[in-house]
C-alpha cells in the first residue's frame, strides 16, 4: 500500500512538473511570435499602401498594384506557415 502511495505521488508530480514546463514560452517560440506579428503588419501595410496607390490612380479593377499586393499577402502567408 505504502508502496502504491508513492508511485501514485510521484506520477502526480511527475504530471505536474512537465504541465508547468510546457506552458513557458523559450525564445524560438518567442521569436516565432514576433515574426508572426511582423509578417501580419508587413500585410496589413501592404494592403494599405495598394488600397491608398489605387484610389490614389482611381484604378477600379484588379490591377497590376492589387495582384502584385496578394503575391506580398501569399509570401507573407508560407513565410508564416513556414515557422509554424
Amino acid at each position: 500500500m505504502k508502496k502504491l502511495w508513492i508511485n501514485a505521488l510521484l506520477l502526480t508530480s511527475v504530471a505536474a512538473f512537465g504541465l508547468t514546463a510546457c506552458d513557458n514560452k523559450g525564445p524560438a517560440e518567442k521569436a516565432g511570435k514576433n515574426i508572426d506579428e511582423s509578417v501580419e503588419t508587413m500585410k496589413q501595410k501592404s494592403q494599405e499602401a495598394a488600397d491608398d496607390t489605387k484610389k490614389a490612380l482611381g484604378l477600379k479593377e484588379k490591377g497590376t498594384l492589387e495582384k502584385a499586393g496578394e503575391k506580398l499577402d501569399d509570401a507573407a502567408d508560407d513565410i508564416k506557415r513556414s515557422t509554424n
